[in-house]
């Protein structure tokens, strides 16, 4: 190995918290005068300094894992190699209190619990989980066989919402690139879903739903053609939504169990009480 590629390698090995130790060029040993050296002792000398180098690189690993503030920032990603760099996604829910997210129901079933919207108002939000509900800080229920999914996103209700006039308001496909297509949401970790299109569907006035169609990449960066309902309900100052869909593909095989779980979305203020704050 020639001395250039032992300095690059132990450079490389040698990183810790975004900076790396001084490493020396391995030396050749100063043979006495009028005395050529002999290629065994340059050989000797070199694999001696490239050890020293490993072990050093090793213990500044060691460090690096044991450093609080890096294994939190570590603990903050998500994914393997696509998903470097990916911080977990923001969805807005806020549980009352830390039993409220209470993952092991039967399956298929019906999801409970109580939480706390943007504008401090508590909640009781329910509907029907057709596949397993995954142990997050949010709220989903995915199937782990294939790529339908539902899961509960919560944002504050925008200024031009008002209800009671004469014809029903309509969210905007701004409010929901905002939100459940940012960049901090679940589509838009690996960049911003394009081909964007939302529409109103009607729903015998049961409850607002929407139509939600785009491309987004995968962690393999990828586009995948995406559909979903979105079901609404504004209670107070902040709209709750039911993601609920799959990939283009599956949508229309999958149609009656998706739009089944739109409708069965239910979000009520909970009742007051003098033992909450």
């Amino acid at each position: 190995m020639k001395v250039s590629s032992l300095t690059a390698l132990s450079l490389a090995l040698a990183f810790q918290n975004g900076k790396c130790f001084q490493v020396q060029k391995p030396h050749r040993i100063s043979p006495p005068m009028n005395q050529t050296p002999s290629d065994e002792a340059v050989h000797v000398t070199s694999r001696k300094q490239f050890n020293k180098q490993i072990a050093a690189s090793l213990a500044s690993l060691t460090l690096l894992m044991n450093n609080p503030e890096s294994s939190q920032a570590l603990a903050g990603q998500t994914g393997g190699v696509g998903g470097l760099g990916k911080t977990k996604p923001q969805t807005g829910v806020v549980f009352a209190s830390e039993e409220a997210n209470d993952t092991s129901i039967q399956i298929p079933g019906t999801y409970n619990t109580e939480l706390i919207g943007p504008d401090g108002t508590n909640v009781l939000l329910s509907f029907y989980a057709a596949w397993p509900m995954l142990k997050s800080q949010g709220i989903e229920s995915r199937d782990l066989a294939n790529a339908e999914a539902s899961f509960v996103q919560v944002a504050s209700k925008p200024a031009y919402y008002v209800e009671g006039g004469e014809k029903a308001p309509t969210l905007k496909k701004s409010f929901f690139t905002d939100t459940i297509l940012a960049q901090t949401g679940k589509f838009g970790a690996y960049g911003q879903p394009t081909d964007v299109k939302v529409s109103k569907v009607d729903n015998n006035g049961k409850r607002d739903l929407y139509l939600l169609s785009f491309t987004t990449l995968t962690p393999a960066m990828r586009e995948s053609d995406r559909k979903y309902y979105v079901s609404c309900k504004v209670i107070g100052e902040s709209v709750y939504m039911l993601v609920t869909g799959t990939t283009l593909g599956r949508f229309k095989s999958q149609e009656n169990l998706l739009k089944k779980i739109s409708d069965s979305f239910e979000v009520v203020e909970a009742p007051k009480s003098s033992l909450r704050r």
